[in-house]
């Protein structure tokens, strides 16, 4: 499990971060589906996209 400062990274790098790991180690295929949850103010927000997207690093 990865231990972050969340005053020195950004979600985006951490998400980058655990995403080449996972893909590294095999866990993370090209052909599966990733779930990102984020909170945004009051709200969460989830979606589902490929590994590959960059819709995951905006």
């Amino acid at each position: 499990m990865f231990q972050v400062d969340s005053t020195k990274v950004t979600n985006k790098s951490v998400l980058k971060v655990g995403l080449d790991h996972g893909k590294a180690s095999g866990v993370i295929k090209s052909h599966n589906q990733i779930v990102v949850c984020q909170k945004v103010g009051d709200a969460f927000v989830v979606g589902l996209t490929p590994p590959d997207s960059n819709a995951l690093l905006v």
